[in-house]
């Protein structure tokens, strides 16, 4: 949960008894603060790391205990973050309660943003083994981690070793009735049980198991398959209507094999998905993650930055130059023309909310564009990857206040353009004939 008043600064101060110097902030967010700490106390604990990660998690409560209580019991495994211990800083009357735990510079985001696992199987094998052991052991003692996402897998620069982290959403009832963790990671069922009043349950355990399949994608592909497993989701919606094929037009580098486990993965029914042994096996025996590269006619566009918070979005990049233009387009290059449109990028819910108000043309996975012939389909995908209209803010010369800014002009949408140029090019020959046939009667020409 998150802290119920603001927490104070700990850097330079001197914690645990005199044991631990906080040196700097290294991270932050809503359930706490993450410090670079240091030994300062001779002789070293040989029992701690010279440097360590210290998390301030607020005001002593239930949530804070709990999350203790978890991350400890699980902590024995070489793929969950080790936990080394915990103390209080007192502030005022409150007492704030902080975690040592072992220091890691970066999240699973990094490695995917430097494309680490592009075309390396076995990289990919490797990590992902690690994540499903972490989860596997968690749930044999009976914790259910809830938030699993790049974000909370930990690793180190030099090392493939790959933690889990962050157990403030754990829980240890196999069944629960509250949704928690991140969108683009919630299970559908996890999803319609938020949208309730709470009298209905989901599998915790297959929640995270359906976690792990949405990292596995991000690992492969560096985006998300849909924003959130709703039918309000374009994405989703189009995936229930053609499960077999979705993936592999949206994500046009995975191979076939691949495509075959993430349809098992995404099952809409839970007791149809694989179990993490069955996932394990599945992911060690695949031959290849990837479609060979050179049967794509068209460079796969690659992340330029990945998101450091939860629901941030990506940034992509064409890796071809901008004066090359393919001669012939196959349904791979539909596929990318679409990603390149923009409209299937992964963004945050205020960015979405901000960006549809300016979208007049639907996105490439909607189920009616989806439902239309290919060439409709690329010439959707080439209107959509114009330039939109600019959003232009005026500011008064009297006043700091800004100004409403002036509504976007009335476009119109393929649709209507389409009927346009159609009544154009009917009443065109009709009006030609009628002024020939009025000058042969005779009567003046308009």
């Amino acid at each position: 949960m998150p802290a119920s008043r603001k927490l104070p600064n700990l850097t330079g101060l001197i914690v645990d008894c005199g044991r631990l110097r906080i040196d700097e902030q290294i991270g932050a967010g809503s359930f706490g603060t993450v410090y670079r700490a240091s030994q300062i106390r001779e002789p070293f604990d040989p029992r701690l790391p010279k440097t360590v990660a210290v998390k301030c998690l607020g005001e002593r409560s239930f949530y804070t205990d709990k999350e203790h209580s978890m991350h400890y019991v699980c902590s024995s495994h070489p793929s969950v973050l080790t936990f080394y211990g915990q103390f209080s800083v007192m502030e005022g009357n409150v007492e704030i309660v902080c975690f040592i735990l072992e220091l890691c510079k970066h999240n699973l985001w990094t490695p995917i943003t430097w494309g680490t696992f592009d075309y390396d199987n076995d990289a990919v094998k490797r990590a992902f083994s690690q994540i499903l052991d972490g989860v596997q052991s968690c749930h044999e003692r009976g914790i259910y981690h809830r938030d699993l996402k790049p974000e909370n897998v930990l690793c180190h620069s030099s090392d493939p070793q790959v933690m889990l982290a962050d157990f403030g959403m754990a829980i240890r009832n196999p069944n629960s009735n509250t949704a928690s963790g991140t969108l683009p990671y919630l299970s559908p069922e996890a999803l319609s049980v938020a949208l309730r009043d709470g009298s209905a349950t989901y599998s915790a355990a297959q929640n995270d198991i359906w976690a792990c399949a949405v990292i596995l994608v991000n690992m492969v592909t560096a985006r998300y398959p849909w924003r959130q497993a709703t039918s309000s989701d374009p994405a989703w919606s189009a995936f229930l209507l053609d499960q077999k094929h979705f993936l592999s037009r949206k994500f046009p580098i995975i191979s076939s094999e691949f495509n075959r486990l993430l349809v098992r993965c995404f099952n809409p029914e839970p007791a149809e998905r694989p179990s993490l042994a069955e996932m394990q096996a599945s992911i060690l025996g695949m031959h290849d993650f990837f479609r060979d590269p050179p049967s794509l006619s068209v460079p796969v566009a690659s992340a330029s930055s990945a998101p450091t918070t939860p629901g941030a979005s990506f940034s992509f990049e064409d890796s071809r130059s901008q004066s090359t233009k393919p001669s012939a387009l196959d349904s791979a290059d539909y596929s990318l023309l679409r990603e390149l449109a923009g409209d299937d990028k992964p963004l945050s819910v205020a960015s979405r909310q901000q960006e549809s108000k300016h979208s007049y043309i639907l996105p490439a996975d909607h189920p009616t564009v989806l439902a239309l012939p290919s060439a409709d389909q690329r010439l959707l995908a080439r209107l959509r990857a114009r330039p939109r209209p600019r959003i232009v803010r005026f500011w008064s010369t009297r006043h700091v206040t800004p100004i409403a800014p002036r509504p976007p002009p009335k476009v119109l949408n393929p649709a209507q353009r389409l009927c346009r140029w159609v009544c154009k090019q009917i009443k065109a020959p009709l009006v030609g004939r009628s002024l020939a046939s009025s000058r042969s009667a005779g009567s003046p020409g308009c």
